[in-house]
């Protein structure tokens, strides 16, 4: 029996040798020839996370490529001097992906074109991936504020920010966005150690992360996390907080609607502006129909595509806020054949940029915030 037992532990731990060392060597071999980018962004005390400061970097996905860099203080484009040059009249936009911009070269994003457009302004990009309108809310607060702007425009994308808002539900009560905070997920020490100083992890979720399989196992084990709303769901979340007339959209639009009215009193310096970035989804009727095969239980549904257009404009007149609609200068843009998004991506292409830069330059100029 204890004979037996001795094989039995010198196998397992002939194993686990073997094991280490295929997993050292691959290791070694990820790091030697595979390519690897160093991660964008940094975390943040106060806004979860922001881009890595000083950074310049090539970046492709499947339909783009692009140059992008940072300035000192961790934002896209240029280095400015927190203190505001006299007689300079200053824009930040605080927005999600969509207006960070990876997807093109900074020098050619839509903020950065607007300081050539309008001479005289200094236009700051505090955008980063995955913002809803709450961690935009707190970008203002910790830092925007500092700034000295003379027009803060908040960016709200129809695509998911109705979605981030009602995941964020529970943090935004009236009483408590005095003090709110947005804690990054926690995970497990040993998770956060692989994940932050090896290469295999990596590479097998950024391989893997397109099959339902791979994924699958990795939510069961837990090294996954995804919103209990999203298990087993036959309609996605986006869709259900924006598009159908359902619970969660009527939570989705009380969370947006309490943001943007602490927006309206947190903002005290310059002019406050809602900017409105419409999903592709609400303008090609081609790209509703390819959604509905793939989500059968929609077929049937009443899909409402001007709901979030209709409740941020009612919002913005309720609050007094300016607002600024991309929606009908992308409407335009595809009836004279251009394309304002990446097809594949979904973020906006060059052309996107091209046309955003001169609607916001217009607007500007037609509102008289700016000289």
């Amino acid at each position: 029996m204890k004979q037996g037992l001795k094989r039995w532990l010198g196998n397992l731990a002939a194993f686990c040798v073997s094991l280490f060392i295929m997993l050292a060597a691959v290791e070694v071999g990820l790091r030697l020839f595979v390519p690897y980018a160093t991660p964008i962004t940094i975390k943040d005390p106060h806004i979860y996370r922001r881009m890595r400061p000083n950074m310049e970097m090539d970046l492709e996905g499947k339909d783009w490529q692009s140059r992008i860099f940072t300035n000192e203080h961790g934002w896209m484009g240029p280095a400015f001097d927190i203190e505001k040059t006299p007689g300079t009249k200053r824009v930040l936009h605080i927005g999600d992906s969509l207006v960070e911009a990876i997807h093109v070269n900074t020098e050619k994003s839509f903020v950065s074109q607007l300081n050539n457009l309008l001479p005289g302004t200094e236009h700051l990009n505090l955008s980063v991936a995955g913002r809803g309108t709450l961690l935009e809310f707190l970008t203002y607060r910790y830092y925007g504020y500092s700034y000295d702007p003379d027009v803060t425009i908040i960016w709200f994308y129809t695509g998911n920010d109705f979605r981030d808002n009602y995941q964020n539900r529970h943090l935004v009560r009236k009483k408590d966005l005095e003090t709110v905070t947005v804690e990054p997920q926690r995970l497990g020490a040993l998770k956060a150690y692989l994940l932050q100083n090896f290469r295999l992890p990596r590479f097998m979720f950024e391989k893997g992360k397109d099959n339902a399989l791979f994924v699958g196992l990795l939510v069961k084990t837990g090294l996954l996390s995804i919103q209990p709303e999203e298990v087993g769901a036959e309609i996605p979340l986006g869709f259900r907080t924006t598009y159908l007339d359902t619970p969660e959209r009527g939570e989705a639009l009380k969370t947006t609607e309490l943001l943007l009215q602490a927006l309206k009193q947190e903002v005290t310096k310059g002019r406050l502006v809602l900017g409105v970035i419409p999903d592709i989804f609400d303008l090609r009727a081609d790209l509703r129909e390819q959604m509905l095969k793939e989500y059968p239980a929609l077929q049937g549904q009443d899909l409402d595509i001007d709901f979030a257009r209709r409740e941020l404009t009612r919002i913005a007149r309720e609050q007094h806020i300016p607002l600024l609609d991309l929606t009908e200068p992308f409407r335009r843009a595809f009836s004279q054949g251009k394309e304002p998004y990446l097809l594949i991506d979904g973020h906006l292409s060059q052309e996107g940029h091209d046309i955003t830069a001169i609607a916001v330059a217009t607007y500007l100029r037609g509102q008289k915030f700016l000289p």
